[in-house]
């Protein structure tokens, strides 16, 4: 027996919202949190996800004096 409480546009709906707002919650401070962490070492992180960032880190200056060269992004690979 079937019973349709939602219709399927209002569940694709329900779907988009949901990815939505995991997307806004799960943000940059929580990826890099995930990637730190010792424990889990960014275990099972998408690679695309492993990408940005990284170039959120490596872009994003830790002072207003400290230029982003080089070599600050091999000690950060480091």
């Amino acid at each position: 027996m079937s019973i349709n409480i939602i219709t399927h546009q209002e569940f694709e709906y329900l779907v988009v919202l949901a990815q939505r707002r995991f997307q806004f919650m799960y943000g940059v401070a929580h990826g890099l949190s995930y990637l730190f962490d010792p424990r889990y070492i960014g275990n099972g992180l998408p690679a695309d996800s492993w990408s940005s960032l990284e170039e959120v880190l490596i872009n994003n200056p830790i002072d207003d004096v400290t230029p982003i060269d080089d070599g600050r992004k091999e000690k950060l690979y480091i």
